[in-house]
């Protein structure tokens, strides 16, 4: 199996300072740059996709699209999938760490919002497998995510990953997060994973692309954050922001 890790385009939120709760959205679109990224995005990933061809570092081999379930992501997957002509799915453990949320004005608390239900996803995003068990009171609905949460999560992950697809040929192509790439890096490098911590930081820029062949339990990282494809302006580090 050959992973590819993207990060979704450039959102609302990264236009925030880190610490600039207030200002968020619980849940954002994608911005006019950030629609320039994945356009750009989907196009090298259609013209160098070589799926009857030996996968190697500089070609692509994407046989399935599966995405977080946040907008941002949602339309980054839907730019992709329609360039390369595959169904994509919502796998909704490629969250962002946290979850659906804002901050209590008057308590400074992360409260747990609902996400959009159902019905706004199969009418917005009608090309989307979506999982069998959402139902109409939206997606999320519970408390905001706690770190140990995070790590639980990212092993879950790893472990269906590797059911679905790990003896396989399969190009698998996950629209998510950099919080959760973070997660997901240090579940497979058996690293900690506490809130915020920055000591050991995995950066990927929006639209970045990580390559991992996974073969026999054994990993391999082709390449991490590789945005060379991006004309220059468009690929900034935005690890000092949300």
């Amino acid at each position: 199996m050959r992973l590819y890790f993207v990060r979704h385009g450039h959102s609302a939120n990264n236009l925030l300072r880190l610490d600039d709760t207030q200002g968020r959205n619980e849940d954002p679109q994608l911005t006019e740059l950030g629609n320039k990224q994945i356009q750009i995005l989907a196009q090298y990933l259609a013209s160098n996709n070589r799926t009857h061809e030996a996968p190697n570092d500089d070609a692509f081999t994407i046989t399935h699209i599966y995405t977080s379930p946040m907008l941002r992501a949602m339309d980054t997957a839907k730019t992709i999938a329609q360039n390369l002509g595959i169904q994509p799915a919502v796998w909704e453990e490629l969250h962002e760490v946290g979850g659906i949320w804002l901050v209590d004005g008057k308590t400074g608390e992360r409260i747990g919002q609902s996400g959009h239900d159902r019905a706004f996803f199969v009418q917005g995003y009608p090309e989307f497998i979506l999982p069998d068990h959402w139902a109409d009171n939206g997606w999320w609905n519970r408390p905001y995510e706690q770190p140990q949460e995070r790590r639980t999560r990212a092993d879950r992950f790893i472990e269906t990953l590797y059911q679905k697809h790990g003896d396989t040929n399969h190009g698998v192509l996950v629209v998510s997060h950099r919080g959760f790439y973070n997660c997901f890096l240090k579940s497979l490098l058996k690293l900690p994973v506490p809130d915020l911590d920055l000591t050991i930081y995995f950066d990927i820029t929006n639209a970045g692309i990580t390559h991992l062949d996974f073969s026999d339990h054994r990993v391999r990282i082709a390449y991490q954050n590789r945005a060379h494809f991006l004309a220059k302006g468009l690929a900034a580090s935005l690890l000092d922001r949300v």
